[in-house]
């Protein structure tokens, strides 16, 4: 662990292009750890909205996200991923830097829509600079460390966002939500820094209304609904182990908190040399079933915790968490990495912009689906998560094994350091 740790500093001071990406990703997370951490409370406590709006706010933007895919991959292929991604960021900025001093719920909801349909815009066109800026080999590594730093990041704001709460002062909430709005002054500046190179691959001729032919075919829409189902296994912890430990097994309550955060250090620890081990489709179909393998056996393990005493719960339910990790580290980085190699290299933008409504999606449906799999389901529901888990791999499996990877990759325009 101190290993991986050295080199997630080695990687993030190493310069050039892969420095100022995860610094990027680090700056900004600690705003999004500072936002998740206050937001709700806020804007409940100190400026009295209900809860059902902040919530139906941010449910209206993921839908509204889903409409947006189209014309926002449009827009980045017109003028270009890097240069949509720092007006996004800034846009981001404003709105997310003036949240905390809207007082009508009319003001904040419309705020919200907006900043959750940008948020939902943002992952797509970082992924087509990655591909844009590194070899092939190295977009992998690059996603990991990038997720990594993401993950650091939001457990450094979600602890600013803890003094905050702490306090209970009005003064230090808004300070750190328009903290919030400077970190994504501070992305965009390094995104519009970058010097990336998307000329050197080839463009799409298409007008601004394409045919539905040159939006990606079937087999990579099948893998954005392979992504979105797989991607249920991190809701099934973060939502679905808080509800069921409590209903289900003799653990101690306060193991929620434990296992979150053992998972949640465990991930961030795996993905870099998973990251480093998927440079091409074999090695990606590979760490796909070894995910696979992972998810099955932390599947078994949250079953076996409802049959056993509180001591054997316990170590169930921590090694899960770790095991947890690993298995869906293994299949959410392998999938990234197909949703850039299936990319035709002329409509990456949109192709990746489709991949992003598996995310979109999974976090529509993901919470009710996993209260019901775990809630209603105790120990099934783990057991039908792990068979959906296996049916859904072997799909995507299939997938990858049909398709070639290129012989010549797109030149980078810089070498990883």
């Amino acid at each position: 662990m101190q290993h991986e740790r050295a080199s997630h500093w080695k990687a993030l001071t190493a310069g050039g292009v892969q420095g100022r990406i995860l610094l990027a990703s680090l700056v900004n997370s600690i705003g999004t750890g500072i936002y998740l951490g206050t937001a709700v409370l806020f804007f409940t406590r100190f400026e009295h909205l209900a809860a059902s709006t902040v919530a139906s706010a941010m449910s209206t933007g993921a839908l509204l996200a889903l409409l947006t895919t189209a014309p926002s991959a449009l827009v980045a292929e017109r003028i270009g991923a890097q240069r949509l991604l720092v007006l996004v960021h800034l846009t981001r900025a404003v709105g997310y830097g003036a949240v905390g001093y809207l007082h009508s719920a009319a003001a904040f909801a419309a705020v919200m829509v907006c900043m959750v349909v940008l948020d939902r815009a943002a992952p797509p066109l970082m992924q087509s600079i990655i591909a844009d800026a590194f070899p092939r080999e190295r977009r992998a590594t690059v996603l990991a460390l990038r997720q990594s730093m993401t993950i650091t990041g939001i457990s450094v704001g979600t602890a600013l966002a803890a003094l905050a709460v702490q306090s209970g002062s009005t003064v230090f909430f808004r300070a750190l939500l328009t903290a919030n709005g400077v970190s994504f002054v501070a992305a965009a500046l390094v995104v519009r820094s970058l010097p990336v190179r998307p000329d050197l691959r080839p463009r799409a001729k298409a007008g601004p209304f394409s045919s539905l032919r040159e939006w990606p075919r079937p087999q990579y829409l099948l893998l954005t609904l392979g992504s979105a189902l797989l991607m249920l296994y991190e809701p099934l912890l973060f939502i679905g182990v808080p509800l069921w430990l409590g209903e289900h097994t003799r653990a101690p309550q306060a193991l929620i908190g434990v296992s979150i955060c053992v998972y949640t250090v465990s991930s961030a620890l795996f993905q870099p040399g998973i990251g480093r081990r998927i440079v091409d489709l074999r090695t990606t179909r590979t760490w796909l079933l070894r995910g696979l393998a992972a998810l099955l056996v932390s599947c078994g393990l949250f079953a076996a915790a409802t049959l056993t005493g509180p001591v054997a719960a316990t170590l169930c339910l921590l090694a899960a968490a770790v095991v947890h990790a690993f298995g869906g580290s293994s299949q959410s980085l392998a999938l990234w990495f197909s949703s850039m190699e299936l990319a035709e290299e002329e409509r990456r933008e949109r192709h990746l912009a489709v991949y992003s409504l598996s995310g979109t999606v999974q976090r529509v449906v993901a919470p009710l689906v996993a209260v019901w799999l775990v809630g209603a389901l105790p120990r099934g529901g783990w057991l039908l998560a792990a068979a959906v888990f296996a049916a859904v791999t072997l799909m995507c499996h299939a997938i990858l094994a049909r398709h070639r990877s290129p012989v010549a990759p797109v030149p980078a325009v810089e070498a990883v350091r």
